[in-house]
């Protein structure tokens, strides 16, 4: 027993002078906790936080344009915005700020909508023929935004006419009541109540929807086209963890100073490092990608489309592969152990992932988190995916996240070999 109260003792006095990694192994998961509840608590509850941009182009002058307005106001999901820059939104600019991801969605009601739900209602309530090609408001939706985010707002926008549509009904069927004599007969009267509920029972077509793109594709938005890119591009920043727990080995073994014996730079001694993991995560990326076009079609899922531009998707992933490089350096230089890495390294990659909007969209992330999705390397590159293969961006609109990918590799390496020779002195 007093052997045994000894180890225990020796082993507390160890983890006790660890300060480091004492305050791994608590503060880690503490901030895991609060940032992942508090980005899933926002989506749970409907709160003024959680809100859709949403660009309204509102021409009718009746009724409905007035309805449909004020019952996406009342649901308190939409950020509405009617004028950009000082300018009344014209439909180029909606469809170019969509499809740019600025906003998640447009609704536009045309001239005289009112007049052409009273024409549709009418002609059901009297049983003619209607024209089922005009629609009533034509939705256009980000191609990054999820399917089920799609169907909550037609589902709405769908609910807020049926609501006009059963008012321009009754309206109606007043007025044929009101006409209809005492001496006819009952049946006529229960005709007027059947093409009243043939209104109701009308499937709602008043709606048209389309994706906005900045070129002409046809890239079909799918939980296939969402969630490959995104989670390839948490795959790829895990390769940070084997070349933080290789740097570790290295130092821990002695190998790192037998390399600074020999003529070879701590710079060149990086270089190698990030050469080789980055092709390994290259072949990770094309490893990804055939998960998406050969495997998961096989559980009845769409084919992963990779567009018409397949060498920006290498971009993207080299641009990814050097960031993760130069964070596992980063990671492989600060940690004192391996166990420092093996429990703060994944805590990190997720958290950044989680704020980067891979689990949930960023805008229905908490209002003071949002910012924080800009300081993450995986929103970058998950955005840069996203533009690739939802949007079918060029590499012009690629730049800006590119450039942040490739910022953060050169700071984080600088960094790193700053550290490293402080620590040699």
């Amino acid at each position: 027993m007093y052997k045994l109260i000894a180890t225990c003792r020796k082993e507390m006095q160890v983890l006790l002078r660890d300060k480091p990694g004492l305050a791994t192994l608590f503060l880690m998961p503490m901030a895991l906790v609060l940032v992942i509840t508090l980005i899933q608590n926002n989506i749970l509850e409907t709160s003024n936080q959680t809100k859709m941009k949403l660009m309204m182009i509102n021409l009718d002058q009746g009724e409905l344009g007035h309805t449909l307005k004020k019952g996406l106001v009342a649901v308190n999901f939409f950020d509405i915005t009617e004028q950009y820059e000082g300018q009344a939104v014209t439909e180029e600019v909606m469809r170019q700020l969509i499809a740019q991801g600025e906003f998640q969605a447009g609704i536009i009601i045309p001239k005289d909508a009112s007049q052409i739900q009273q024409h549709k209602v009418v002609a059901l309530m009297e049983a003619q023929d209607i024209k089922n090609d005009t629609n009533t408001v034509s939705l256009i939706f980000d191609p990054g935004i999820q399917h089920s985010l799609r169907l909550t707002v037609l589902a709405m926008v769908n609910r807020l006419i049926q609501t006009e549509k059963l008012k321009l009904a009754l309206a109606e069927l007043q007025l044929n009541l009101e006409d209809l004599l005492p001496e006819q007969e009952a049946g006529e009267e229960n005709n007027i109540w059947s093409s009243a509920g043939d209104v109701l029972k009308e499937d709602a077509s008043d709606v048209s929807h389309e994706f906005a793109t900045l070129n002409a594709n046809n890239l079909k938005p799918n939980a296939v086209q969402h969630n490959v890119p995104g989670w390839t591009m948490f795959a790829i920043f895990f390769i940070a963890l084997p070349l933080a727990a290789g740097m570790i080995k290295e130092r821990n073994e002695g190998t790192l100073t037998r390399l600074r014996t020999l003529p070879v730079s701590i710079s060149t001694i990086f270089m190698g490092k990030i050469l080789t993991y980055t092709v390994i995560s290259l072949f990770q990326l094309v490893f990804m990608l055939m998960i998406g076009m050969l495997v998961l079609p096989l559980f009845g899922t769409p084919v992963l489309d990779l567009g018409d531009n397949p060498a920006l998707i290498l971009v993207v992933g080299l641009c990814a592969g050097l960031a993760a490089c130069g964070l596992g350096i980063l990671f492989g230089v600060v940690a004192k152990s391996y166990e420092q890495v093996a429990s703060a390294g994944p805590i990190v990659i997720v958290i950044a992932a989680a704020i980067g909007g891979i689990m949930i969209p960023v805008f229905m992330m908490p209002e003071f988190i949002q910012p924080l999705s800009n300081i993450s390397p995986l929103h970058w590159g998950h955005e840069a995916f996203i533009d690739i293969f939802l949007r079918g961006s060029d590499i012009t609109m690629l730049l800006p996240n590119l450039a942040k990918l490739l910022g953060f590799f050169v700071v984080t390496i600088l960094l790193s070999v700053f550290i490293f020779r402080k620590q040699q002195q």
